[in-house]
């Protein structure tokens, strides 16, 4: 399978997407073991969770809306200062790196407080989240299949997992993208595309959902890196970018908007990679946000083929000094890729050398 935003494609994915979501969880009739998932309910997450996980939970949630009428709840158990709060240090100059000070991307609204009756599923990721180390720690699941492996999850119905609950279907992570993969695994079951925005895949409508007793384990992906190339952009994605999104100060508004939608549908496709658009735009100049949007949401960015060291190409005419030849002008050349390699350090990334 090969994935394409604009034309040309970029062919570092699985051979099929339910690679990463075998096993079949839910149900939308009752038996005498399962749990009714749909009708209001909430989602509990620990207060320390990653950003992303908080975020992909808060889609989730609407995602039982589109099916069943009506959205399930995140709440936050353990609250602290940093709950939902993702801190970054964005440069202020794109010649040297500079910063004033940090910057903030705060997640979905949820609610505070623990778990109760009206919890139907509790999500974290081990390490991370004190709810699931807890449960693991008393032997209520078994992550040993999953612990310490690259974007793993398992997902089983837990009689009384917490004071205040008598059962909930419990999702563990191994890692970020694994807690988030183990909630997008849900919502793809009870019938959300991963295309429902970008290609409006209307859901089919369920009053009833249910967890099924039984316990799923998911191994990590064959492929480490699997993603879209944005290329050949235009016309078509360019124009239709510059209709729908305020123009950034340099050109089309390829930006955190733009880019947020193309970052879920990754990872909703178990995606977890992105070459961005690079005719007429710099993803990490147009708006300071999206790079670090995209650690945030659990994206792995990288450049194309002709944008080394994660520097779009249009920033040398931008900010670079002189003529583009290394053997001539490496002076000026040597600290330029410096500057991204610097700029991309905080973030999860893969330096391209051309």
């Amino acid at each position: 399978m090969k994935w394409s935003i604009g034309g040309a494609i970029f062919a570092l994915v699985v051979s099929s997407v339910s690679a990463l979501g075998q096993g079949v969880t839910i149900s939308f009739q009752e038996s005498p073991t399962s749990l009714q998932l749909s009708g209001g309910g909430d989602i509990l997450l620990d207060g320390n969770e990653w950003w992303g996980v908080i975020r992909a939970a808060d889609d989730l949630a609407a995602d039982f809306g589109k099916v069943s009428g009506t959205n399930l709840l995140v709440q936050i158990d353990n609250v602290n200062d940093k709950t939902g709060v993702y801190e970054y240090y964005a440069p202020t100059n794109h010649r040297e790196y500079i910063v004033d000070k940090p910057s903030f991307i705060k997640a979905p609204e949820f609610k505070t407080g623990g778990g109760s009756q009206n919890t139907v599923i509790i999500a974290g990721t081990i390490g991370k989240s004190r709810l699931i180390d807890d449960l693991v720690n008393s032997g209520k699941i078994d992550a040993t299949s999953i612990r310490g492996q690259w974007e793993a999850f398992t997902s089983q119905i837990v009689d009384h997992p917490i004071p205040g609950v008598t059962r909930a279907l419990v999702i563990a992570g191994s890692d970020k993208r694994g807690t988030i993969f183990g909630l997008y695994d849900l919502s793809e079951q009870i019938g959300v595309s991963p295309f429902y925005w970008w290609a409006d895949v209307p859901p089919a409508k369920h009053s009833q959902v249910y967890a099924l007793s039984t316990v799923k384990v998911q191994g990590s992906p064959s492929i480490k890196y699997r993603g879209l190339f944005i290329n050949d952009e235009a016309p078509a994605l360019t124009n239709w970018v510059d209709e729908n999104y305020e123009p950034s100060p340099y050109g089309v508004g390829f930006n955190s908007r733009f880019y947020s939608r193309v970052f879920e549908l990754i990872l909703r496709l178990r995606g977890n990679y992105l070459w961005p658009a690079m005719w007429g735009s710099m993803f990490n100049v147009d708006d300071d946000q999206t790079q670090p949007l995209a650690d945030a949401f659990g994206i792995v960015m990288g450049t194309s083929h002709t944008e080394p060291l994660l520097r779009a190409k249009d920033e040398w005419p931008r900010y670079g000094d002189g003529i583009w030849q290394w053997d001539i002008n490496d002076e000026n050349i040597r600290p330029f890729f410096k500057f991204g390699v610097e700029r991309a350090k905080p973030y999860e990334g893969i330096y391209n050398l051309a």
